[in-house]
């Protein structure tokens, strides 16, 4: 069952960070991880629409939504939503929450950088 207060946080981020997505008032959010055991810390199950959580973070709740809202992986569709919020963080005066975003998508961006650096580097060896 949801708590109160992760509702309201997940509602507050909607209103803030989303306040396009319509069908957002139609999603749940839980706190834990997916049926099946995962560790991940965030899931969006993109079926059910739900969002769980075993993190309180705004940060990672926007990440699940920006699941929800762009793309269900973290290619440059679902980059650019995060990168967005992460403008609007700033515009909301929280910093913190800003680079915790811009962060992330760099990361991403590394690590997509470095998978293609290994299929580069593994075609090229005789």
């Amino acid at each position: 069952m949801e708590s109160e207060s992760l509702r309201a946080q997940f509602s507050r981020i909607r209103r803030l960070y989303f306040p396009k997505w319509s069908a957002g008032k139609y999603w749940k959010v839980q706190n834990g991880n997916r049926r099946g055991g995962s560790a991940l810390t965030g899931f969006c199950d993109t079926k059910r629409r739900i969002v769980f959580v075993s993190d309180r973070s705004d940060s990672l709740l926007i990440h699940e939504i920006c699941h929800a809202v762009a793309s269900s992986g973290h290619g440059i569709v679902w980059q650019r939503r995060m990168v967005a919020a992460s403008v609007m963080a700033l515009r909301l005066g929280n910093v913190r929450v800003a680079n915790e975003l811009r962060d992330e998508v760099a990361a991403y961006q590394n690590a997509i950088l470095e998978v293609q650096r290994a299929k580069i580097a593994s075609s090229s060896r005789p």
